[in-house]
């Protein structure tokens, strides 16, 4: 079976520099004497790695950490720009000054006409030379409408964050109820009703201090039964 989802961009970055979420794809045989009994071939290799995708930066900049803060650069893009797309803490923010974060608005938006588990994961397969680490979650996207944000903590601070646009920033992995579905993942219409279901969510961290997972279930109901409507095909 067959679980559809839709994506759109909804960040400041210009849609023609957005890249599309591509499939992520397991490694290719090439041992001609390979008797389909190995690793690639495991039902749980297999399972972990289906409905897996990779988000790649649009921009490229550099991230320089210092104890309780990070400043950001870039040879492309205007420093007002890029100061929109960047979310910078505060020390008192932070579970530990000598470990600075940030946030990029890598603002794409996962759609789910039906419950859906999205999950965050750090780009595993791709860079192992991060100076530190790629901030993972999860949450249900049919009942919780709301554009992505990738977050990055410092583990070393004598080490600079460069990402180059097309550099894999993170992973993001799809489970339905039926958990054998493959995902079809679409690139859909930024719709009014989409707007409206993110506006419900832009301001309430400015209202109320943590408890938000417990609005999910209210967000579902004031939430329209279908929301994807797919780009025509050209």
């Amino acid at each position: 079976m067959t679980t559809k989802l839709g994506w759109c961009w909804v960040g400041t970055v210009p849609e023609l520099l957005v890249i599309e979420p591509e499939r992520f794809k397991t490694p290719k045989v090439v041992n001609k004497e390979y008797n389909k009994r190995g690793v690639i071939d495991c039902p749980s290799y297999q399972g972990f790695y289906n409905n897996l995708f990779v988000l790649k930066s649009p921009i490229s900049f550099r991230a320089i950490p210092d104890a309780g803060s990070v400043s950001i650069e870039s040879d492309e893009v205007d420093t007002q720009h890029l100061q929109s797309m960047v979310q910078l803490h505060q020390p008192q923010e932070m579970f530990d000054i000598e470990r600075p974060m940030f946030q990029l608005k890598l603002n794409y938006l996962f759609l789910a006409d039906e419950p859906c588990l999205m999950e965050i994961l750090p780009p595993f397969m791709h860079n192992e030379k991060f100076p530190g680490e790629v901030i993972g979650g999860s949450f249900n996207i049919h009942s919780w409408v709301r554009s992505m944000s990738w977050g990055f903590v410092f583990e070393n601070l004598d080490s600079q964050l460069i990402i180059n646009r097309g550099d894999p920033l993170c992973y993001v992995k799809f489970t339905t109820p039926k958990l054998t579905d493959k995902i079809h993942l679409g690139e859909c219409v930024l719709t009014e009703d989409i707007i409206k279901e993110l506006d419900k969510k832009r301001f309430l961290t400015e209202f109320k201090k943590g408890g938000i997972i417990k609005l999910m279930n209210r967000a579902l109901k004031l939430r329209p039964k279908k929301l994807i409507k797919y780009l025509p095909k050209i």
